[in-house]
């Protein structure tokens, strides 16, 4: 509920249009590239895609918002113990994309395992 004064009001956030959220748990050495498609295949149906993968220099910090991808090298390059390489990606809604997700990294990705969690 919003309370506005005195005036409670229903709230409109429901399942069914919140968006979905995925977490892929990464394994391997990925190209920036690869990352750029995998975005570009998926970006009609997500809002966000952020996180952490290893390219064949070391770590990167990957963060796309709408049509804008960037990637940072991370310092020292390798993988700290407590840091995990994963990918978190926002739905545009509460859609059920995780077939979507899976068809396109097996495109992309097609030597990768695929670990996917749907919240």
């Amino acid at each position: 509920k919003l309370t506005i004064g005195d005036e409670s009001l229903p709230s409109s956030n429901e399942p069914r249009n919140r968006p979905a959220v995925y977490l892929l748990r990464l394994e391997g050495v990925f190209e920036r590239e690869q990352m750029r498609a995998f975005h570009r295949d998926l970006r009609p149906r997500i809002l966000r895609m952020k996180g952490f993968f290893q390219d064949p220099q070391g770590l990167v910090h990957l963060d796309a918002l709408q049509d804008s991808i960037s990637f940072d090298d991370q310092e020292g390059g390798g993988l700290p113990d407590a840091l995990k390489t994963e990918l978190t990606l926002i739905g545009r809604d509460g859609s059920f994309i995780e077939p979507e997700i899976r068809r396109v990294w097996k495109q992309v990705f097609p030597e990768n395992p695929l670990r996917l969690e749907a919240n």
